[in-house]
Order: structure tokens, then sequence, then C-alpha cells
């Protein structure tokens, strides 16, 4: 038959740390881009997965270990990656706008740490 699951241990002190550090340090180097971008420019986030690239428009952190990448392939269906953290591989690009062209939405950052993020919510189109 299948495989006994272990019981899954509860994370340790460091490992909710590191977690909540690495959060962080996305959203800050996200953000310290941001606030680089010249009138004509956009920043493009995007997220490899071995087989798929994703343009991501949500980040959402799921406990200390799972994150779910949320944004659209290369064409524009919907598309969610679920990945470990250590292994989030996330490409960002500076872009020229066309003429009167709008910048695009912000990333979305979403922690279950936080009581008032709705992740079904976040999820729907």
């Amino acid at each position: 038959m299948y495989p006994s699951i272990q019981k899954i241990e509860t994370p340790t002190p460091l490992q909710i740390e590191l977690a909540r550090e690495t959060r962080e340090n996305i959203s800050t180097i996200l953000r310290t881009m941001l606030t680089r971008l010249d009138a004509d420019e956009d920043m493009a986030v995007y997220h490899f997965t071995g087989t798929e690239t994703i343009k991501v428009a949500q980040l959402i952190f799921r406990g200390t270990h799972l994150v779910m990448v949320v944004g659209e392939d290369a064409k524009s269906n919907f598309t969610i990656s679920i990945c470990h953290l250590d292994a989030i591989n996330l490409t960002c690009k500076i872009v020229k706008l066309a003429k009167n062209e709008p910048r695009k939405q912000a990333i979305g950052f979403i922690s279950q740490d936080d009581p008032t993020a709705d992740i079904g919510k976040a999820l729907l189109r």
C-alpha cells in the first residue's frame, strides 16, 4: 500500500524567524526597486518553475515553508506555483512603458501570520 505519513513537526523558533526574515527581505528588495523607477518604467517580477515562467501578481506565504506564487503564464493563463520557500526563484526586471501606458498593479504579499489576510479572496480573479 502507501507508505505511512510521518507526523509533521511543529516549526522551531529558528525556522519561524528565518521564514519571517526571508519574507521581509523579498518585500524590501521589491519595494526598493519600485522606489527607483522613472515615470516611464515599471517593474515585472517572474517566477521560474523549471517548466513554466509565471508573471507574478501575488506571493502567498503559508506557514514557514510553503509559498504560493500566483500570476499568469506566457499565454496569460491564471497560474499558481506551489513551492518550498527555499525553492522560490524570482527575477525582477525594470521595463520601459509605452507612451501613456499605466503601471501595472503592485505585487501582493499575503501571509497566514496576518490575521486580516483572506487567502481565499486573494485567489479570486
